[in-house]
């Protein structure tokens, strides 16, 4: 980082920081703990983080404020569309699934029915055997 080793660059709490740079907090504490952000401990035992001068600047710009804000509102106006995405791809799932269970049961039931059909044709062809052609087969 180039002007992390700046003494003139002040100290801030995490959440000051991440206020400042638009990051998350958690995001924030994570790159202190690896080692990517300058840190330390204050007097009262919270971590502390070097804001440097870009950094302090970016929040006075107000183009990039407002360009931050539209794009967290893209960027949740897309999320809102990949769930509606995903819940619509689960309903026509859930259709195809119904569908080929209800395709699976009407063949279950023509095959019965086909069964019985051949069952009832083969007892017709024996009733209609002359009288003493059933009498000689049995």
């Amino acid at each position: 980082m180039a002007g992390a080793d700046d003494d003139s660059a002040p100290w801030v709490a995490l959440g000051v920081y991440a206020a400042r740079t638009g990051q998350h907090i958690d995001k924030v504490r994570a790159a202190v703990r690896r080692g990517r952000l300058p840190g330390r401990k204050g007097n009262d035992g919270h971590w502390l983080v070097r804001l440097t001068a870009a950094e302090a600047d970016l929040v006075h710009d107000a183009g990039t404020t407002e360009l931050i804000a539209e794009l967290r509102q893209r960027l949740a106006e897309a999320q809102d569309e990949i769930a509606a995405a995903r819940a619509e791809a689960e309903r026509w799932r859930a259709s195809g699934e119904e569908a080929r269970l209800a395709r699976a049961k009407a063949e279950g039931e023509r095959d019965v029915a086909r069964a019985i059909e051949t069952d009832l044709r083969e007892q017709l062809a024996w009733h209609r055997q002359p009288f003493w052609r059933r009498w000689l087969a049995r």
